[in-house]
């Protein structure tokens, strides 16, 4: 089984971190993770420079337990309009899961679509998510579809920076 289809693990110093990346009209299916994405830990210098990642207008199918996984100090400018499905799953699966990230922009317009017996999750953001409090992470108008799961959590946020939810459709 591939592990992850797309990965990144910045753990080389404190001068590497996500920047200036976009995935766009892409198809990426597989892995455990299909998407991770680890920025390095103890990041000091300033957000504000940084262009940060685009993950927008993709297909992000099947992954086992994972659509994205990121974590650590990064900066997400967008993940938006992108369709992550699986499909008969007896794993748990988490379509989009964020710990520790330092900067989310917004999160729109997303299809997801999970037919899974085990735990299902949509969107998951734990830990900080700004370094500045005019910051705001905007989750708006995603359809999160979680069905026959034993457990559903179609948006779960236990952070500490400023959200806000408006227009999904969630089932």
């Amino acid at each position: 089984v591939l592990f992850r289809s797309v990965n990144y693990n910045g753990n080389r110093g404190i001068d590497y971190y996500l920047d200036n990346i976009r995935f766009i009209g892409n198809t990426v299916c597989g892995g455990y993770y299909t998407f991770h994405l680890k920025s390095i830990s103890g990041y000091t210098g300033n957000f504000d420079k940084i262009e940060g990642m685009v993950i927008d207008s993709n297909i992000i199918c099947d992954g086992r337990y994972y659509g994205v996984h990121a974590e650590g100090e990064g900066k997400f400018k967008s993940f938006s309009h992108n369709y992550v499905y699986k499909i008969d799953s007896t794993n748990s699966f988490i379509a989009l899961y964020s710990t520790r990230t330092k900067q989310w922009g917004i999160v729109n317009g997303n299809r997801i679509h999970v037919y899974s017996k085990a735990n299902c999750v949509g969107l998951h953001f734990e830990g900080d998510q700004t370094t500045n409090s005019d910051d705001t992470l905007i989750i708006s108008n995603n359809e999160i579809i979680l069905s026959d799961s034993n457990s559903k959590k179609c948006i779960s946020v236990s952070s500490t920076g400023p959200v806000v939810i408006v227009h999904n459709s969630v089932f």
